[in-house]
């Protein structure tokens, strides 16, 4: 019973989107200020309620809602791996914008100036370089 009153408030919020949509296209072509309108986009959000019918599926299937435990289980475990890796991930960053800085700071004038932009642009702070080895 609790799923069809869900299912039928989807529906109405589905409604309501289409029609607030619509206004707010007719809003916009006939210049109301956006002021007018944040409540209607405000309300918009009701949409991630679309998300919740999944756990419907999870309470109806017993193979899904033993692979769903399976996972949050496995949660904890994976947030550690996470975080190792990004700890190496954060070294190996480090170790190289230290290397590469000493390197560039002997080699002063023997590199040429858009080479020495574009090692900064690509390796100038430890997270450029995180980002450029993620790349």
């Amino acid at each position: 019973c609790w799923w069809n009153i869900f299912d039928f408030g989807l529906v109405v919020f589905s409604l309501f989107d289409i029609v607030s949509t619509f206004f707010l296209q007719q809003a916009a072509t006939s210049g109301v200020p956006a002021s007018q309108t944040q409540a209607l986009r405000a309300l918009r959000i009701v949409r991630v309620m679309r998300f919740l019918r999944l756990f419907r599926l999870v309470q109806v299937v017993s193979e899904t809602r033993v692979m769903v435990e399976c996972i949050m289980s496995s949660l904890g475990s994976l947030l550690s791996c996470f975080l190792v890796f990004s700890v190496m991930f954060y070294l190996c960053a480090l170790l190289l914008v230290q290397s590469l800085s000493i390197r560039l700071m002997s080699r002063e004038g023997a590199l040429d100036p858009t080479a020495r932009s574009e090692i900064d642009s690509t390796f100038g702070s430890v997270q450029l370089t995180m980002f450029t080895l993620y790349r």
